[in-house]
């Protein structure tokens, strides 16, 4: 439902099981708001930070900002102050923080032959940049909830799950994936990919095969979300759905119509659940 108060910019993230929404508001200024009055909690100006690869941890009070050094800083979101940096890689392009807070991973624009970006990650903990026994390079790239494993997909290697810690490979996912989202629920027992051709796909790593292969039916899926119990997924293809299944049976339990154009509408409807 649209909100009773104008709000500019748009949503980059919510905290707080959804009582405060982030804000780009443009020319370098982000604004955290109550969800439920549009008051402002906290801005951030990241015109301080011209790097596009910045990003806020969840409970907002810590910001990871790549300087054109290659440096990961790690900075006190209200006051700006240095907390802590990991030496990193040149141009970097996006962030990636894990779900405990402790690690990120990054990925540079392309690796010296101009092909895929290179991968690093960053202890946050100790400020140190995670010693990888081998160059690292992929399309897509991020880690664990609990920051023990590290989820790679290249063009020629294909989806690999290796330890953090070790850089041992653990297991070959597959070829042509495309993932564009993934889940890694702490425990390293189940891997949830949502894929660019429309599909969310489920591992059990345990047993080391996929087990469900879900359809979105419009678009690549763009972004994905697991309850705190493990057991739902929800899965967004912009701008048209969302889908949430049963992780385990693999059943769908709801359909949201989030907005929809002429020429998709009676192919959603005659899917509707």
């Amino acid at each position: 439902l649209p909100p009773p108060y104008p709000l500019k910019g748009s949503i980059l993230a919510s905290w707080a099981r959804g009582e405060a929404i982030l804000f780009d508001e443009g020319e370098g200024i982000w604004n955290l708001r109550s969800a439920s009055d549009g008051r402002s909690i906290q801005r951030f100006d990241l015109s301080m930070a011209p790097s596009p690869a910045t990003t806020l941890a969840s409970n907002a009070s810590v910001a990871l900002v790549a300087d054109p050094s290659g440096d990961l800083v790690v900075r006190n979101a209200r006051s700006w102050a240095a907390q802590g940096h990991c030496r990193s890689i040149p141009s970097i392009a996006s962030l990636r923080l894990s779900a405990d807070r402790r690690m990120a991973v990054s990925s540079s624009g392309q690796d010296d032959g101009g092909g895929e970006s290179v991968i690093a990650v960053c202890d946050l903990a100790s400020g140190k940049a995670v010693e990888l026994p081998q160059k690292m390079t992929g399309s897509f790239a991020t880690l664990s909830d609990d920051s023990q494993q590290l989820l790679v997909e290249s063009d020629e290697e294909g989806a690999r799950l290796f330890d953090v810690r070790s850089g041992k490979l653990i297991r070959k996912i597959g070829k042509d994936i495309g993932v564009n989202v993934a889940a890694l629920p702490a425990g390293g027992k189940k891997l949830i990919l949502g894929t660019s051709n429309n599909r969310v796909r489920i591992w059990d790593l345990a047993q080391g095969r996929e087990v469900k292969n879900l359809r979105m039916l419009v678009g690549p899926v763009t972004a994905l979300a697991l309850s705190p119990d493990g057991k739902k997924v929800a899965a967004g293809s912009n701008p048209f759905l969302i889908k949430m299944w049963d992780v385990d049976s693999g059943q769908l339990v709801r359909t949201f119509e989030t907005a929809r154009s002429e020429e998709h509408t009676s192919e959603l409807q005659s899917h509707h659940d």
